[in-house]
């Protein structure tokens, strides 16, 4: 069969702020969304991503969308590496979501110049 999406040793951590600490009651200044996903996925099959708030699909779906880069790991989408050829991802698929969460970095300006990429 087929592979058109291999996922491999896929990690992604998140700082917490000060403010997300105090809400959250925790002392942890960092917060694992992903840790170490592997999967991969086959022509004609239908795969779903399920788990409960807070799982990390949300994230994992952000990093193969190359909207966010993995800590660790690497995707392959349709022969694209989301860490080495992330433009060729994003000629591959198409991704929509309900709330846009960028990394601090995505200025106003890199955003304009991002999208306009697209």
């Amino acid at each position: 069969m087929e592979e058109l999406l291999t996922v491999r040793e896929l990690s992604k951590t998140f700082k917490l702020s000060k403010k997300q600490q105090r809400l959250e009651k925790t002392s942890e200044k960092t917060r694992t969304a992903v840790d170490h996903l592997s999967f991969c996925t086959y022509r004609g099959e239908v795969f779903g991503l399920l788990g409960p708030n807070g799982a990390g699909k949300t994230t994992t779906l952000r990093m193969l969308a190359t909207l966010i880069r993995p800590d660790s790991g690497d995707a392959i989408v349709g022969g694209s590496s989301i860490v080495s050829d992330p433009g060729g991802v994003r000629g591959k698929i198409g991704f929509l979501t309900s709330e846009l969460k960028l990394e601090d970095f995505f200025t106003p300006d890199y955003l304009v110049d991002f999208f306009s990429e697209l």
